[in-house]
């Protein structure tokens, strides 16, 4: 699964695929933070990884998942804030994984805020 992208699905079809493709892997999210400041035209920024652990699914679990929609408008038609059982953060940020690494904005906003003075 190395090199694939995976964005939100676009239907039920196209979410078991994205399970299957993650099912029984560690998945990365990564997401890029950038902050610019006009006055100076400076650029902060900073790159946050987190893998994701997903358990193998049997049938009727994967079918079950499927049918709940949980997955609609999800990236990697999962969400791992709802506390599905077959995915688990193993390293790194969970704010991440749901969305935004808020540790890492911080640290790049107080970084970013001692470069102004």
């Amino acid at each position: 699964m190395e090199d694939v992208i995976l964005n939100k699905p676009e239907d039920r079809d196209d979410a078991e695929r994205m399970i299957r493709l993650q099912e029984g892997h560690d998945t990365e999210v990564i997401t890029g933070l950038c902050l610019y400041r006009v006055d100076r035209h400076e650029w902060v920024g900073a790159v946050e990884v987190s893998v994701v652990r997903f358990r193998p699914l049997d049938d009727r679990e994967r079918r079950d998942y499927l049918d709940s929609g949980r997955w609609e408008g999800k990236s990697g038609a999962y969400g791992v804030q709802d506390r599905d059982p077959f995915v688990s953060v193993a390293s790194g940020s969970f704010s991440n994984v749901v969305g935004l690494p808020m540790e890492r904005l911080t640290a790049l906003l107080a970084s970013y805020r001692s470069l102004a003075e």
